[in-house]
């Protein structure tokens, strides 16, 4: 009984939880469903690093994605979908998600924040992350970061969520304003 009760509070607490690669590393990530791996070539300290889709059924292999310095993976819970973070600088992080079925066709999702919210980008150090995924179609992403200039907020942070059909609804910003220890909401526009 012990350990049918263990087991099943195994189950609950791991139900829902995201599937995240890091790379560049020698990291295998295997879909939810078993059927994928996704996994990174290219040499390390060369800044030239390759995402590479696997089929275990077929043994079959694609290049899905390309990056310079650093990437992050969420698997969706369906594994139909990637949410993708790229770090192509110190200052910076994008994001996307990609389907399986098309995985030419990236969804930016820094191009919907732009689109749909174009006050809520800051000049500065800008990092848009997929943070997990709360169905198979929606994607919580935050986009987070600080400024280095004087008399700015020194740290904003914003909830967004994105639906693989490139749907996208603000759930929170705040900001925390220099000397302050605790964020708080705002609506002005983010500085420039």
């Amino acid at each position: 009984m012990k350990a049918l009760l263990l087991l099943l509070i195994v189950a609950l607490t791991t139900f829902g939880q995201a599937k995240e690669g890091r790379w560049p590393s020698k990291q295998r990530l295997r879909s939810p469903n078993g059927e994928y791996e996704i996994f990174c070539l290219g040499k390390p300290g060369s800044e030239d690093f390759h995402l590479i889709l696997r089929c275990l059924k077929g043994k079959s292999e694609s290049e899905i994605y390309h990056f310079d310095r650093y990437l992050t993976a969420l698997w969706s819970p369906d594994s139909a979908t990637l949410a993708l973070t790229d770090y192509p600088g110190s200052n910076v992080a994008e994001s996307m998600i990609i389907n399986l079925s098309a995985p030419q066709n990236q969804l930016s999702i820094d191009g919907l924040i732009l689109k749909a919210f174009p006050d809520d980008i800051w000049n500065i150090h800008y990092y848009v992350v997929g943070r997990r995924w709360l169905s198979p179609n929606v994607l919580e992403v935050g986009a987070e970061g600080h400024s280095d200039q004087p008399g700015l907020p020194t740290e904003f942070k914003i909830i967004y969520q994105v639906t693989t059909g490139g749907e996208i609804k603000r759930i929170t910003r705040m900001h925390r304003p220099p000397g302050k220890m605790k964020f708080t909401s705002f609506s002005e526009p983010c500085p420039k």
